[in-house]
C-alpha cells in the first residue's frame, strides 16, 4: 500500500511538472484549445481513489509521520506581505465569500476559502501539503468553469500559482511561472477594463515580474503607514 501511494504521488509531481511550452503564448489559457487541457488537474482525482486504497495515514503507513498535522508543534512559516493584505477586502468582496458558508451551488467558495486560508502561510517543503489541498478539494462545478476560462476561477488559480512561485522546486515551479504568466496576460487583454478583475491581478502580476497599477502601490504604501503608525503607538 505505502508502494502504491508512493508510485501515485510521484505520477501526480511528474504529470505537474510535464509542461511542453516555453513561453507564456504557448501556454493554456492562451494557446490554442486542446483534449489535453487541465490533464494534469484530472490526476488528482485519481490519486484520491488511491489515497482511499492505500491509506497512507493508518498506523502502519510509512507516510503517517510525514502526512500528519501536529497542531500541538505548529510551526507553520508565516508569509506577511503588505501587497496580499492590501488586496484581501476586495478580494473577499469580489468573490462574495462569506466564511460562514457559501451561497448554495457557489462554484468558487471552497477555492476562494482555501486561498484565503493560504494567504498568510509561506510555501515551504514543511507546507506545501496545505497548498495542494487547493487541487485536491476543488469542486466539480470550479474544474468546469477553469475550462471554460471563466475570469473568476482563472483568477483564483492565479492567486494560487503566485502563491506557489515561493516554493522552488521542480515539479511545480515551471508550470506556476508559465500558466501564472499565461492567465495574467489572458485576463489582462480580456477584462483589464473591470477595475476589480484589474487590481486583483496586481499580485500574481507582482510575482510574476510584470508592471503593477499606480493604485495598487498606493493601497501598499497606506497599509505599510498604518501599522507603522501602529507600532509607535
Amino acid at each position: 500500500k505505502d508502494a502504491m501511494w508512493a508510485a501515485a504521488a510521484l505520477l501526480g509531481a511528474i504529470t505537474i511538472a510535464a509542461v511542453d511550452a516555453t513561453i507564456p503564448e504557448d501556454s493554456w489559457p492562451l494557446k490554442p484549445d486542446g483534449p489535453t487541457d487541465l490533464d494534469w488537474l484530472r490526476m488528482s482525482d485519481g490519486k484520491k481513489e488511491v489515497w482511499r486504497l492505500a491509506d497512507p495515514l493508518r498506523q502502519t503507513s510509512i507516510w503517517r509521520q510525514a502526512l500528519m498535522y501536529d497542531y500541538d508543534s505548529d510551526v507553520t512559516p508565516k508569509s506577511r506581505r503588505p501587497e496580499v493584505e492590501a488586496l484581501t477586502p476586495r478580494f473577499v468582496r469580489f468573490f462574495d465569500y462569506d466564511e460562514n458558508g457559501g451561497k448554495d451551488g457557489d462554484p468558487y467558495h471552497t477555492a476562494t476559502s482555501i486561498i484565503l486560508r493560504l494567504l498568510p502561510i509561506q510555501c515551504t517543503h514543511s507546507t506545501i501539503l496545505y497548498f495542494l489541498s487547493f487541487i485536491g478539494h476543488m469542486d466539480t462545478a470550479y474544474k468546469d468553469l477553469l475550462h471554460q476560462k471563466d475570469q473568476k476561477a482563472l483568477l483564483l488559480l492565479a492567486w494560487w500559482y503566485a502563491k506557489m512561485l515561493d516554493y522552488p522546486s521542480w515539479w511545480i515551479q515551471r508550470r506556476a511561472a508559465l500558466e501564472c504568466k499565461a492567465i495574467v496576460i489572458y485576463l489582462g487583454r480580456r477584462y483589464m477594463h473591470l477595475s476589480d478583475v484589474g487590481f486583483l491581478l496586481d499580485f500574481p502580476k507582482m510575482m510574476c515580474g510584470f508592471a503593477v497599477s499606480s493604485e495598487f502601490l498606493r493601497h501598499v504604501d497606506r497599509g505599510q503607514e498604518g501599522r507603522w503608525g501602529e507600532g509607535r503607538a
